[in-house]
């Protein structure tokens, strides 16, 4: 009997420890998709409205180096390379020592999948992002 508790007190004080690894890297996962949800709605507007939260979401270098010019020209080559956006989903989330790495897949009428990548600082701000065209395959019929 003394062993099975011994058991299940060690496998609850696990469960425990387990469930606050996951809350913190939850937490970094909100934070991360907020600030890049903020970017991703800036960009693909048709205005710049949404430019003064995209630059909230910013690290300082990045926010002075992507000033409101930079960012309309930026805007004027995804609608231009891409076309209109369709939708944006979530891929991936990485965590590293000094950054982390959020990747989405989004849709556009010219091009059916484009990765944003965006690398993140550990205070959630984003310190660069990227737009590229994926390669996608068609399955052919066999018939």
């Amino acid at each position: 009997m003394k062993k099975f508790i011994v058991l299940l007190t060690t496998l609850l004080t696990l469960a425990f420890a387990a469930s606050c690894f996951a809350t913190e890297n939850s937490s970094a996962l909100n934070s991360a998709e907020n600030s890049a949800q903020k970017v991703i709605t800036a960009l693909v507007a048709s205005d710049t409205l949404g430019y003064k939260d995209a630059e909230k979401a910013m690290s300082a270098d990045l926010a002075k180096n992507m000033n409101v010019n930079t960012f309309i020209a930026m805007q004027r080559q995804v609608k231009e390379k891409f076309g209109n956006h369709k939708e944006t989903k979530f891929f991936a989330f990485e965590r590293f020592d000094k950054a982390d790495r959020l990747t989405y897949i989004a849709s556009f009428n010219r091009e059916p999948a484009v990765s944003i990548v965006f690398t993140l600082d550990k205070n959630a701000k984003i310190t660069e992002f990227s737009l590229a065209a994926l390669q996608v395959e068609e399955q052919e019929n066999a018939e």
